[in-house]
């Protein structure tokens, strides 16, 4: 009776997670001039060309061995995290394409 009652109380976990990400998704806005990640909880983080437009990929630990894709501007201390949606490939393709460059 314990498993049945834990399995069903993951599950619920997992669907009422998996439609709040449905429901408010995060965005990645690659524009010439800046790049924009917006979070689910309406906090954003910005890169703006005024800083630079050289960027590199970082992998960001979230604790664990949970690793995430983050993306960094060189000569800068810190990264955007872009969390487990986005790929490298499309994110670096969207770079380029709008003018930007990396290491």
């Amino acid at each position: 009776m314990a498993v049945v009652v834990f399995c069903v109380v993951l599950l619920a976990v997992f669907f009422s997670a998996w439609i709040r990400t449905l429901r408010h998704p995060a965005s990645l806005e690659i524009m010439e001039d800046e790049i924009r990640y917006a979070r689910r909880k309406g906090e954003s983080a910005t890169l703006s060309r005024h800083q630079g437009s050289q960027l590199f990929f970082v992998r960001r630990n979230r604790g664990g061995r949970i690793w995430t894709l983050g993306l960094a501007m060189t000569g800068m201390d810190t990264a955007m995290d872009l969390g487990l949606l986005f790929s490298r490939k499309a994110v670096q393709q969207a770079c380029l394409a709008r003018g930007w460059r990396f290491r």
